[in-house]
């Protein structure tokens, strides 16, 4: 598993409220992402990017090392997990 999805899965975990620390927070993003009647929860698990989008038409996706999976991303804001310049 990439660190990406292992990231949004913790993102989604979080919004579930599956993780024992965060049962005190309620109703973080969960109630915020769109879903459609093939996807209850709005966190689509797709192998070449794992998404989820709320409607004020923000998203997550996680990007892997496919070249044609990363081209044409835009955005306004980008978190980096990890990162290396040589």
């Amino acid at each position: 598993m990439t660190q990406s999805i292992e990231a949004f899965k913790k993102v989604e975990d979080i919004a579930m409220q599956r993780i024992q620390s965060s049962k005190s927070l309620k109703d973080i993003f969960a109630n915020e992402t769109k879903k459609s009647s093939s996807c209850q929860s709005g966190f689509i698990h797709n192998p070449a990017s794992h998404t989820v989008f709320s409607y004020n038409e923000s998203g997550i996706y996680t990007l892997n090392g496919d070249p044609s999976n990363i081209r044409s991303k835009r955005a306004t804001l980008v978190f980096f997990d990890e990162s290396a310049f040589s």
